[in-house]
């Protein structure tokens, strides 16, 4: 059993009517032996407000190709909760730019999921909120990448973004909703307290907080691996202990690590399923196949069969170079097949460009 679930369980014991179905969950984990979903990136659309500098969504866009539409969306939905998701985190682009996401967070009964909105703020006033709230959103998720406004709004490449951002965490805890602080954590953060004051920041506004360290897609390809040093990595360690702050791969079901392709998918705005949105590789798309296979497919890979200890896009050197560089280099558009990159039986081909 994975021990650090016990942190949310003041916010299950608010959600009652869910467990049954996470006994159900379990039942089929232990018993029945079969995979379970548990979360999932849901982009509804790739139009944003911002011009992030890590942005990882970029190469994925491609304006020759339609974005689902609502009932393909639902339809998702659908599909992902009979597989066992009980969160479905709706991302972008910008999730507040698409018209159908009130109807969209009504369609999650609250006995099969939660509803999660990550944001960047900008669009989120209060009587959007409001709506959203009436929806069913269970949990806000606000980034918030500095601690500073001057250094998070060039940063996002937009001003008035950090005051946005704290407006909506603000009025997030006004009205007792969850609200969880997404924060890119680089070496430099941790080692000249910025990362700590963001956390102190999340304290103070009674919110939770969710570190993840850069990865080498997108706009941040090209800045390679980053190994944290010594004392960067000790700096991390204690900030993850502290009982507001979280990180990707601490929900899982039975034991904390990276979850990509086992227990959490990513769906594009196209409708392409991956690992996970920085693993830019589709198993297939939902239009053509139902989700239950391409997940199936996804797992016959042992690349995706069963949890890392850490996130591999961020602290494996060996799977950034033998996954996430080819894609890099490959000219096609993204997300590639997978087979191109792992082969048919997820063995990478000896030499790819």
């Amino acid at each position: 059993m994975n021990f650090d679930l016990l942190r949310h369980l003041p916010l299950l014991l608010k959600r009652r009517r869910l467990i049954p179905k996470l006994l159900r969950n379990y039942k089929k984990l232990l018993i029945d032996k079969r995979p379970v979903l548990r979360t999932v990136d849901f982009s509804v659309t790739f139009v944003c407000t911002c011009e992030c500098e890590h942005c990882y969504i970029q190469p994925l866009v491609d304006h020759t190709r339609t974005a689902l539409d609502l009932e393909e969306k639902k339809r998702v939905i659908r599909e992902l909760l009979e597989l066992g998701a009980v969160a479905i985190n709706f991302v972008g682009g910008e999730p507040l730019c698409d018209p159908d996401l009130e109807q969209l967070i009504a369609s999650i009964p609250p006995s099969e999921g939660v509803a999660v909105v990550t944001t960047n703020g900008v669009l989120l006033d209060e009587a959007l909120l409001d709506r959203l709230i009436e929806a069913g959103l269970g949990i806000l998720c606000v980034s918030l990448d500095e601690p500073d406004a001057a250094a998070h709004d060039a940063f996002r490449r937009r001003a008035g973004t950090f005051d946005q951002a704290m407006r909506a965490i603000v009025a997030a805890e006004q009205r007792g909703l969850e609200c969880v602080i997404n924060s890119v954590i680089t070496e430099e953060k941790l080692l000249d307290g910025r990362a700590a004051r963001l956390v102190e920041m999340a304290r103070e506004q009674h919110a939770k907080i969710n570190l993840a360290l850069p990865v080498p897609v997108g706009r941040w390809a090209k800045r390679g691996i980053e190994r944290l040093s010594p004392a960067a990595d000790a700096e991390m360690a204690r900030l993850r202990r502290l009982s507001h702050v979280r990180w990707d791969g601490q929900s899982n079901y039975l034991k904390p690590g990276c979850g990509a392709g086992v227990e959490k998918l990513a769906i594009t705005a196209y409708g392409d399923v991956l690992p996970c949105g920085g693993i830019q590789l589709t198993f297939g798309n939902v239009r053509d196949k139902p989700l239950r296979d391409i997940w199936r497919d996804m797992l016959a890979y042992p690349q995706f069969s069963h949890l890392t200890d850490r996130c591999p896009l961020s602290e494996d050197p060996d799977f950034i170079r033998r996954y996430l560089d080819p894609i890099e280099r490959c000219e096609m558009p993204k997300p590639l097949p997978a087979e191109m990159v792992l082969g048919p039986r997820g063995d990478a081909p000896a030499d790819h460009e």
